[in-house]
């Protein structure tokens, strides 16, 4: 997980050194590489960065034509968060309709989805459905126990709001 923040970093700095030079992938990594939130994940090992760098990484090889790489990496992250799968989906489908080469690893991995899912989960707890009956007892720093919770949220968001993500966009 602590190498997946590092390598969410690196693929942030790539994809924007592709579209703005040296500049373009210091100002798309910075702020991310320091956000407060990416570095307490990354030192709890926390799944988050993994999850950056599977999603970066897909962006990345499809933008250099490599479909069955950006499809694996979308996997990836698919199986990491099941907040993924639509985009997921939709990437597979577009992939479906204009890559009819790997049409067939597209619907392996749609079929392998929900299988990597729940599988594992069904086998060590007996329940496959296990992480959706937890999250439905969310823990007590929630902010759904709030009294405001899209307050709380917000104001969640605003800490990741750092003087360097300021001045990153100042300078883009």
């Amino acid at each position: 997980a602590r190498a997946g923040a590092i390598t969410g970093v690196w693929f942030a700095f790539k994809i924007g050194r592709r579209f703005g030079g040296l500049p373009g992938g210091v100002v798309a990594a910075l702020p991310y590489a320091l956000a407060p939130w990416t570095v307490r994940n990354a030192a709890l090992g926390n799944s988050e960065g993994l999850l950056v760098a599977f999603a970066l990484a897909a962006v990345d090889r499809h933008l250099d034509g490599r479909t069955r790489a950006s499809f694996l990496c979308a996997l990836g992250a698919a199986l990491l968060r099941p907040e993924v799968w639509p985009f997921v989906g939709l990437y597979g489908l577009y992939l479906l309709w204009r890559a009819p080469r790997v049409r067939g690893l597209v619907l392996a991995g749609f079929a392998a989805l929900p299988v990597l899912w729940l599988a594992p989960e069904w086998w060590g707890s007996g329940d496959p459905l296990r992480a959706m009956h937890r999250a439905q007892n969310p823990r007590a720093s929630s902010p759904a126990f709030a009294d405001d919770p899209v307050r709380v949220v917000l104001e969640q968001f605003n800490l990741m709001l750092t003087p360097v993500f300021w001045a990153g966009l100042a300078a883009l």
